[in-house]
């Protein structure tokens, strides 16, 4: 299968971050243009060199941003069914791919500390502002929000 034509492996003609940057760097056989295959559970799992510490963040940050476009992709195609089955199954998807940003948002945690106050200073800005507007802002913890 062909996951990219030749005139667009060209790296300087796909704009930077992207999922076929991410791919080419991670899965060499892509490199080609053709998808790896998936018969067996080590193909195309392992790029030439290991990845620095720094391209490990960088692509655990991109993972949880391909968690939040999942999300957004099982809940629109959700609303856009009237077929009850396909919306109960896409929307209990949808909240496990919440999970999987809770989980690599842990492992972020762990693997850039010092990024930690940024985050931390956002929500007390973000819950500063919603107090200024009288919006009630939960108490939460990790077994769960209170009103």
């Amino acid at each position: 299968m062909m996951l990219f034509s030749s005139a667009n492996l060209n790296s300087s003609s796909i704009p930077e971050p992207t999922l076929s940057i991410f791919v080419l760097r991670i899965i060499p056989e892509c490199q080609n243009g053709t998808m790896p295959e998936f018969s067996h559970a080590f193909s195309g799992l392992a790029a030439k060199s290991k990845l620095s510490h720094s391209e490990l963040v960088r692509s655990v940050r991109f993972m949880i941003a391909a968690e939040y476009e999942a999300i957004q992709l099982y809940e629109q195609l959700a609303e856009s069914t009237d077929n009850e089955a396909a919306r109960k199954v896409l929307l209990d998807i949808a909240r496990e791919e919440m999970e999987h940003v809770g989980e690599f948002r842990r492992l972020l945690s762990v693997l850039a500390p010092q990024d930690e106050p940024f985050y931390l200073h956002g929500v007390k800005e973000t819950e500063e502002t919603l107090a200024e507007i009288g919006v009630p802002v939960p108490l939460c913890s990790s077994s769960g929000c209170m009103k």
